[in-house]
């Protein structure tokens, strides 16, 4: 059997679970959602879409930085700009469904004025894409990186990358990311680990959470 290149791999990806679909319900599942009482509404509305409208995605998503409006529910139908509502719970969820599921049919949207946003980078996939799902990183282009190094490059390569592009630490000292790796390959063993250090360092601002909670496969 010929390997699968990254390609592939992302078009399996995108066939089976594209988070970019046309109609959606999406709620908050990171831990400031839960605590608000986001699994109770997550869980009323995959018993009701299933059976009213079983052709319509019921997803989690990590928290899309709005915090204090949690449990946020987002709807889209097909050719309209997703709808969010904020502190959703049971009562509203019920409304929410009656506004705009019908027996058996597409999802009823509603047509919003287009308000411009903030354009997130780090952060661009929270509260977008279903952070337990592999299929949903790489659907939205996830791994690209990765794909290279695997598919593409010799190990050497992938450092002087590294090297060429001047990654760094971001703890404070700056230490060139590309010496690590090198110290790393270098090392002896054939088995190694990669440890995720998601220390907060600045108090209450709940960065790394963020982002392991909701775009973990980006870490």
């Amino acid at each position: 059997m010929a390997m699968m290149t990254y390609d592939d791999l992302k078009a399996m990806a995108v066939k089976q679970d594209n988070p970019a679909a046309a109609q959606y319900i999406k709620v908050g599942m990171s831990s400031c959602g839960i605590a608000a009482g986001a699994v109770a509404v997550f869980e009323y509305f995959k018993r009701e879409v299933a059976a009213r409208c079983p052709g319509i995605a019921v997803r989690q998503c990590g928290c899309n930085g709005q915090c204090h409006a949690e449990p946020i529910v987002e709807v889209c139908a097909s050719g309209l700009p997703p709808v969010l509502y904020g502190h959703v719970n049971l009562e509203i969820a019920e409304r929410i469904v009656d506004e705009h599921l019908g027996e058996g049919r597409p999802l009823k949207g509603l047509t919003l004025p287009d308000v411009p946003g903030q354009v997130r980078i780090v952060m661009r996939n929270c509260g977008v894409i279903d952070p337990e799902s592999i299929d949903d990183y790489m659907a939205v282009g996830g791994y690209q990186g990765l794909g290279r190094g695997l598919f593409d490059l010799a190990p050497d390569q992938v450092i002087d990358e590294i090297k060429k592009s001047g990654l760094r630490g971001r703890g404070g000292a700056g230490y060139p990311a590309y010496l690590k790796w090198t110290l790393a390959r270098k090392a002896f063993g054939d088995e190694k680990y990669v440890i995720c250090n998601a220390d907060e360092g600045d108090p209450g601002a709940y960065m790394d959470r963020s982002i392991l909670e909701g775009d973990p496969h980006s870490v």
